[in-house]
């Protein structure tokens, strides 16, 4: 059999996978129509988050399955998606270790910078997922202590968390040095995630604590984090921010670091969530996709993080060019530049590799 797909050209190697079994047809992200994909009539389409996959997007197409080679998939509507019998998927874990290597950049920044001893530091993580993971391994190889918060985790699989420190969200807040959030944004429901991190919860921070904001814009109170960072009470490191990408330059400014969302914005990202949906598809398609270059891209050129110091490891994350990137971000002073500058940034992002091998990938 052979099948039609309509994929985003910023989804490196699988075109060219994909072409042994059927046509394939590229698309510029935001750019897509429903008349482009009627044209084509493709069955699959493959996005990346600058796609809304929605009714005004898919009504009257032959579109069938839907894969995003991206680790967040709020740009799909799931709801639609269910009542039209459309099989959905994401590519989530694929950008972890970035974000998971841009928040290990700023923890050493941030004690390279106030000559901090971070061996009687503590880290904690709100959210024990793929980042938080990934982080917390990382951190413990260079003696931070860590600390968890994830109340759905430890209902759900608490032995996931039985060599970990688990703590109140409220608790994790006033002993933590350096605090972190790996959570979705969610903005109803038992975990609800949207406003996590409100103001009573940052006033109880340590004075000069690190608050690193890496997940989404929502999670975090961002008046709360501006006022105190222009305060002084703490430092905030941020890469995600409300109604993105209508930024306000208040908020950038006051960021010591502060980045236009591309702390998962390595190669090596895109790289997994095409191998990721490769795979997938061989499941759901039973067929077989020679995913060999693919795989050789993605662990080329790595180390091993647990066989080198920290200063090692700080050496090779200067690589990664957070500190420029963020030079130049905030270099744009008004609300109005930064609109203009933000996707574009984002667009234009180099070709930015991991330092490390992933050594909690896993297909």
């Amino acid at each position: 059999m052979r099948y039609c797909f309509l994929i985003d050209n910023n989804i490196p190697g699988l075109p060219e996978i994909l072409e042994r079994i059927g046509e394939v047809h590229k698309f510029e992200g935001r750019h897509l129509t429903n008349e482009i994909i009627k044209q084509c009539k493709a069955t699959i389409l493959l996005v990346r988050s600058t796609t809304k996959v929605n009714e005004e997007l898919l009504n009257g197409t032959e579109i069938k399955i839907v894969g995003t080679a991206t680790s967040g998939s709020e740009h799909l509507d799931k709801k639609y998606l269910d009542t039209q019998g459309i099989l959905y998927f994401d590519a989530i874990g694929s950008n972890a270790l970035s974000v998971a290597e841009y928040c290990m950049f700023c923890i050493l920044n941030y004690a390279e910078e106030y000559n901090i001893d971070l061996k009687s530091k503590v880290l904690g993580i709100i959210g024990y997922g793929n980042v938080g993971k990934r982080l917390a391994t990382i951190a413990k190889h260079i003696g931070i202590t860590v600390v968890i918060n994830d109340p759905p985790l430890l209902e759900s699989n608490s032995e996931a968390l039985i060599n970990e420190i688990h703590l109140e969200i409220n608790e994790i807040v006033e002993v933590a040095d350096v605090l972190t959030n790996h959570v979705p944004l969610s903005m109803i429901g038992k975990y609800k995630t949207h406003n996590l991190i409100d103001n009573s919860l940052l006033e109880k921070t340590k004075n000069g604590a690190l608050l690193l904001h890496t997940s989404r814009g929502g999670v975090v109170c961002e008046e709360s984090w501006v006022r105190m960072a222009n305060s002084g009470r703490i430092v905030v490191d941020a890469d995600v921010w409300v109604n993105e990408p209508n930024v306000r330059s208040k908020s950038v400014s006051a960021a010591k670091i502060a980045t236009p969302h591309i702390a998962g914005h390595s190669y090596d990202a895109k790289l997994r969530g095409s191998l990721m949906l490769a795979k997938i598809l061989e499941r759901m398609l039973q067929v077989k996709l020679d995913t060999t270059q693919l795989e050789i891209e993605c662990n080329s050129n790595k180390k091993d993080v647990s066989k080198l110091n920290k200063e090692e490891i700080y050496f090779l994350l200067k690589n990664k060019r957070i500190y420029e990137t963020s030079s130049e971000f905030k270099k744009f002073t008004s609300d109005e530049e930064i609109l203009k500058n933000f996707e574009r940034m984002r667009k234009e992002y180099p070709k930015i590799r991991e330092c490390f091998y992933d050594f909690a990938f896993n297909l």
